[in-house]
């Protein structure tokens, strides 16, 4: 059990960055390290499953942090590390840091995973994981902000497809952080330094969203993404912004 649990709460990958996933300005997306994150979430899973009645066998992604420090392009190889970091009550946090082959780290990460019972609702973590916790891995704190008085015009809108949606039948965690630089770009902000995002609600194909930005706060803007039909408000977070233009 103990080196299952090990396998559970640690993992190194290294891969080979592939050209399809370059964007437009021939960097990997801020979303495409937001699916390395989950690359190396799901290999936990698989190199140490964790076959007790205890364990829940499902959880969505609650928050997120990423800090942004250099790009990443085609040929790079990446090496990413991921680490158990802290046990909540519902909740697993994991720390994520991506370095380039010459060494240069790419991203720090942080991510809240909320565990969930047949129903649906959260459930309680064993407590035996808090002994695989490695607190020496250096995560990012969330960005914050004051709250803004928001005046209601979308900076962006986002009409939700089949495509964006993951096996789970939501909107994958990952097209958030693209919906949200997509509404970046559209407001005329400069490029991501950072970002945290809060999952609020899940959407579904055929949901449009508006994405409305705050003043800004320094090189911070709070944002918040609003589901058109109700109003319900489906993710918020703040975005932190160069002070110059490219990547």
């Amino acid at each position: 059990m103990h080196r299952v649990l090990q396998a559970a709460s640690r993992v190194t990958v290294s891969e080979a960055v592939r050209g399809y996933e370059m964007g437009q300005d021939g960097c990997l997306p801020y979303s495409g390290f937001a699916r390395f994150c989950e690359h190396m979430r799901w290999e936990l899973g698989r190199r140490g499953h964790i076959a007790d009645a205890q364990m829940p066998k499902r959880g969505v992604v609650r928050a997120q942090t990423h800090r942004y420090l250099a790009p990443l392009r085609f040929p790079n190889t990446w090496t990413g590390r991921t680490h158990l970091i802290h046990v909540g009550g519902s909740s697993l946090h994991y720390g994520h840091e991506l370095t380039r082959d010459d060494g240069r780290v790419l991203v720090q990460a942080r991510t809240v995973i909320v565990l969930l019972d047949g129903s649906n609702r959260p459930a309680a973590a064993p407590s035996y994981l808090r002994d695989y916790v490695d607190s020496t891995l250096d995560a990012p704190t969330p960005l914050l902000v004051p709250e803004p008085s928001w005046c209601g015009t979308p900076d962006h809108t986002v009409h939700v497809r089949p495509s964006d949606q993951d096996s789970f039948g939501h909107v994958n965690q990952a097209r958030y952080i693209d919906f949200v630089d997509d509404a970046r770009r559209a407001a005329g902000l400069p490029p991501l330094l950072g970002v945290t995002l809060s999952y609020e609600h899940e959407t579904l194909a055929g949901d449009t969203l508006a994405i409305e930005f705050g003043p800004a706060d320094g090189v911070r803007h709070a944002f918040r993404m609003l589901r058109s039909r109700d109003g319900v408000l489906v993710h918020r977070g703040v975005v932190e912004v160069s002070r110059e233009g490219a990547r």
